[in-house]
C-alpha cells in the first residue's frame, strides 16, 4: 500500500469516526455522563477540556466547582448552557458559539478568572445572576439578538468598566458604557468599576434592580448619583453597597424603593424622601451606619423587615399616622435612636423591632397595638419610662430583657399573655409592677421574670403575682436572682371607690343612701348633694362606651384630667337624693359612669381618685 492509500484509509476512518453516533463517542471517554445529547456531568480532572461535538446541552451544574478548569471548547451543535454549568471554575476565558441560544441563572457565577466576555448575536436569554462575582470582567460585549437579561446578570462585577451593546439590537442600548433598555426609559446595569458622579439621563422612568450595586468584595465606585424628574421606581438592590455615595436626593413622582435599595451604603448622611412615595421594601436602609434622620411620608402604611436595621447613627425618625405595621428588626441597633413616636394606628411592632436601640428613653405603646413582638425592645436599656396602654394583649418573648434602667411598669388589664423573659436582666433599675387585670397562670411564663438557673432573675414576682392577683408589687433590693416582692396593702381596690369602707370610703361618704342624721341629704333639713369630681390616676384612663374594657374607646382621658361621675336624683315628699351611676362586676371591679369634655362613658374606678 503506498504512501497515498495509507493518506487515503486514514482520512475515511476519520470521517467515519466523526459520523459515529453521539454514545460511541462518549464511550470512547467515561469523563461525560450524558442523557441523550445533553451533558449531564463532567467527571474529569483536566484543566482543558474539549466538550464531544454532538452536544446540544450543558445540563445545570455540568462543571460545578471544577476550580482547575482553566479552558473549555464548546462545539457549535451546543444550543443551551443550563443553570450553574460553569459556576465557580478556574476559566479565564470563554468562546460561546453562535449556535447558543440560551445561558442559565448563574452559569458563570464566581468564574473569578474571566477578564472579557462576548454574547454572541444567536443568544437570545442570559439567567438572574449570569455573570454575578467574576470579579475580573473588565468588557461585557452584547449581540444584536438578546432579548432578556435576568436580574443582576452582571452585577458585583468589581472591574466591570464597560457594556456594550451591537446598535442592531431591537431591546437594549448603551451608553458610556452603561446598559439601559432600547429607549433608554430604565437603566438595567451601570458598571461597577466606573468612578465618580453619575446624572442618570432625562427621560429614564426606573432604575433597575441592582443597577449600581456594588459586592461584599468590593464597593461601586460610583461616588454621587443624580435622579432626574420622571423616574417613578428604584429597584431591589440598586444602590446596594455604594459605599462611596453621600447624599442621595429623590425626586418628587418616586412611588416605590425597592428591597436592599441602599443597603451598606455606608457613607450616606443624608436621603431625601417625597410624599409621593408609598413603598419603601425590606432592608432598604439597612446598615446605612452614616444616616442621621429620615422623615417617612405620610403615604407609607408599612415600616417593612430590617428597614432601617443597624443605622447606627440615626438620631431622629418621624414615623406617619397611616402607618399600620412596623416589621421585624425596623429599627434594630439604631443605638443613637433618641426618640420615636409609635402612631395610634399600629397593630404590630415585629420581633426585635427596636432591639438594642440603647438611647431610647422612653415610649408608649398604643391601644392599637395587639401583640409586642419578640425581643421588640430587648436591650433597651436607657429606657426609663414605657406606658402599655390598654388594648395591648400579648407581650412577648424577651420583649423588655435587658431593661436595666425601667423603674417601673404598668400591665393593663387588656394584656393575656406574657412570654418567655419578657421582663428577665431587668435589674437593677426595675422595683415596681403593677398588674391592672388578671392573667390566667397557664399564660403568664414561668420564665417571663427571669430564671435563677440562667441568672437573668428579678426575683420571686413571677410566684407572687398567680396568688396575690392584680395589684402593685414592689422590692426594695431589685438584684439578680434573690429579690424577694411584696404586693402593697390594698392596690387592686385602693382607687375603688365602691371597696373602701369606714370613714376612710370617700364612695360611701359621698352617697346619700349610706348616710344618716344631719349629713344625709335625704334628709330635707340637708341640701341637694352636687356631683363628685374624680382625678384620673398616674396611669390615666380609658372612656369606654359601656362598662367593659372589651368594648368601644371613646377616648383616652389623660393623668390628672378632671371627670364628673354622673348621678340619679330621687325627689319626693319634699326632698331630693343622689347616687352615682355605678355598675359592679361579679369580680368586684366597680365602674362609674362619668362626663369628660363633653363625652360620656364608662371609667374602671381603680382609674379613679376623688379630688
Amino acid at each position: 500500500m503506498n504512501r497515498r492509500q495509507v493518506t487515503t484509509l486514514a482520512a475515511v476512518v476519520a470521517l467515519c469516526a466523526a459520523a459515529l453516533p453521539l454514545w460511541a463517542q462518549a464511550a470512547a471517554s467515561k469523563d461525560f455522563q450524558m442523557r441523550g445529547t445533553t451533558l449531564v456531568k463532567y467527571t474529569g480532572t483536566s484543566s482543558t477540556v474539549i466538550i464531544p461535538n454532538g452536544v446540544t446541552a450543558i445540563g445545570d451544574r455540568a462543571f460545578i466547582d471544577r476550580a482547575n478548569l482553566t479552558g473549555v471548547t464548546i462545539p457549535d451543535s451546543v444550543t443551551s448552557i443550563g443553570t450553574g454549568a460553569f459556576q465557580t471554575t478556574g476559566l479565564t476565558g470563554i468562546s460561546i458559539p453562535n449556535s447558543v441560544k440560551t445561558i442559565g441563572d448563574q452559569a458563570f457565577i464566581e468564574c473569578a478568572a474571566l477578564t472579557r466576555v462576548t454574547i454572541p448575536n444567536s443568544v437570545t436569554s442570559i439567567g438572574r445572576g449570569a455573570f454575578q462575582f467574576c470579579k475580573n470582567i473588565t468588557v461585557i460585549t452584547i449581540g444584536s439578538g438578546l432579548a432578556v437579561i435576568g436580574d443582576g446578570a452582571f452585577s458585583a462585577c468589581d472591574s466591570l468598566a464597560a457594556i456594550n451593546v451591537d446598535p442592531a439590537n431591537v431591546n437594549y442600548s448603551s451608553a458610556d458604557g452603561v446598559l439601559f433598555n432600547k429607549n433608554k426609559t430604565v437603566i438595567i446595569q451601570y458598571p461597577q468599576a466606573k468612578t465618580g458622579a453619575y446624572a442618570i439621563p432625562p427621560g429614564v422612568t426606573a432604575i433597575g434592580n441592582q443597577a449600581f450595586a456594588g459586592s461584599p468584595f468590593k464597593s461601586a465606585a460610583i461616588t454621587g448619583v443624580t435622579i432626574p424628574p420622571g423616574v417613578t421606581v428604584i429597584g431591589d438592590g440598586a444602590f446596594y453597597w455604594c459605599e462611596s455615595l453621600t447624599g442621595v436626593t429623590i425626586p418628587p413622582g418616586v412611588t416605590r424603593i425597592g428591597e436592599n435599595a441602599f443597603q451598606f451604603c455606608t457613607s450616606l448622611a443624608s436621603v431625601t424622601i417625597p410624599p409621593s412615595v408609598t413603598v419603601i421594601g425590606k432592608m432598604a436602609f439597612n446598615s446605612c451606619t452614616s444616616l442621621t434622620g429620615v422623615t417617612i411620608p405620610s403615604g407609607v402604611t408599612r415600616i417593612e423587615e430590617e428597614t432601617f436595621f443597624n443605622c447606627l447613627r440615626l438620631f431622629s425618625v418621624t414615623i406617619p399616622p397611616g402607618v399600620t405595621a412596623i416589621g421585624k428588626g425596623a429599627f434594630g441597633r439604631c443605638a443613637n435612636l433618641g426618640g420615636i413616636t409609635i402612631p395610634p394606628g399600629v397593630t404590630a411592632i415585629g420581633d426585635g423591632a427596636f432591639f438594642s436601640c440603647r438611647s431610647l428613653t422612653s415610649l408608649t405603646i398604643p391601644k392599637s397595638v395587639a401583640t409586642i413582638g419578640v425581643s421588640a425592645f430587648q436591650l433597651c436599656d436607657a429606657l426609663t419610662s414605657v406606658t402599655i396602654e390598654n388594648g395591648v394583649t400579648r407581650i412577648g418573648e424577651t420583649a423588655f430583657n435587658g431593661c436595666n434602667s425601667l423603674p417601673g411598669i404598668i400591665i393593663p388589664p387588656s394584656v393575656t399573655h406574657i412570654g418567655n423573659a419578657a421582663f428577665a436582666n431587668c435589674v437593677p433599675s426595675l422595683a415596681s409592677v403593677t398588674f391592672q387585670g388578671t392573667i390566667a397562670p397557664a399564660n403568664i411564663s414561668r420564665s417571663a421574670f427571669g430564671t435563677p438557673a440562667a441568672g437573668n432573675s428579678i426575683g420571686d414576682l413571677r410566684d407572687k403575682y398567680p396568688a396575690g392577683g392584680p395589684g402593685t408589687y414592689t422590692t426594695s433590693a431589685p438584684v439578680s436572682n434573690s429579690s424577694v416582692w411584696t404586693k402593697q396593702a390594698n392596690t387592686a381596690n385602693q382607687n375603688n371607690p365602691a371597696n373602701q369602707t369606714s370613714q376612710n370610703n370617700t364612695a360611701n361618704q359621698n352617697n346619700p343612701a349610706n348616710k344618716t342624721g344631719q349629713n344625709n341629704p335625704a334628709n330635707p333639713a340637708n341640701q341637694t348633694r352636687q356631683a363628685d369630681s374624680y382625678t384620673t390616676t398616674l396611669s390615666g384612663a380609658n372612656l369606654y362606651a359601656d362598662h367593659s374594657s372589651n368594648s368601644r374607646v371613646i377616648k383616652t382621658i389623660k393623668a390628672g384630667e378632671t371627670v364628673a361621675v354622673r348621678q340619679t336624683t330621687t325627689a319626693g315628699n319634699g326632698y331630693t337624693s343622689s347616687t352615682p351611676v355605678t355598675f359592679t362586676e361579679s369580680g368586684g371591679r366597680t365602674w362609674y359612669f362619668v362626663e369628660h369634655g363633653g363625652s360620656e362613658g364608662w371609667v374602671s374606678s381603680e382609674h379613679l381618685s376623688l379630688k
